[in-house]
C-alpha cells in the first residue's frame, strides 16, 4: 500500500470502530437509525 493508503485505511476502521460501538445498544434505536441512514 502506498502510504496516502494507510491514512485513509486507519480512517475508515475509526469509523467502523465507532459506528459499531454505537450500533451495539442504542438508548434510542430509532434516532440512530435516523441518524445513521445516510451509512447504510
Amino acid at each position: 500500500m502506498k502510504k496516502g493508503n494507510w491514512y485513509k485505511v486507519f480512517l475508515l476502521a475509526i469509523f467502523l470502530a465507532v459506528w459499531i460501538w454505537t450500533a451495539v445498544n442504542p438508548k434510542f434505536p430509532h434516532d440512530w437509525l435516523l441518524e445513521n441512514y445516510l451509512v447504510f
